[in-house]
């Protein structure tokens, strides 16, 4: 995990869940991929208190189309996050077929 490298005592990896697409991303349209990221996220029902009224950073290492990143947001904020940045590594361009 990149964060931890960054500031070790302040990453956790392990607040907001993910579920493993059975689907591979590579090759779905924009539609499809915001489809498979509708509700793959969710908060550790244990560290809900640790997130209410807190600032997070998301770390994302390549954005196609955002909707990742949009789901993680959502879920973190209906946790009670008050404030969400995203940083993502690279841009991918997505090409619809």
């Amino acid at each position: 995990m990149v964060a931890k490298h960054l500031e070790p005592q302040k990453a956790d990896g392990r607040s907001l869940l993910r579920l493993e697409h059975s689907v591979h991303q590579v090759g779905a349209s924009r539609a499809e991929r915001l489809a498979q990221a509708s509700n793959t996220f969710w908060v550790d029902p244990m560290r809900l208190p640790s997130l209410k009224g807190k600032r997070v950073v998301l770390l994302d290492d390549v954005m196609t189309t955002g909707a990742t990143l949009f789901e993680a947001a959502r879920t973190l904020r209906k946790a009670g996050v008050t404030h969400i940045s995203g940083l993502v590594f690279a841009r991918a361009q997505l090409t619809e077929t």
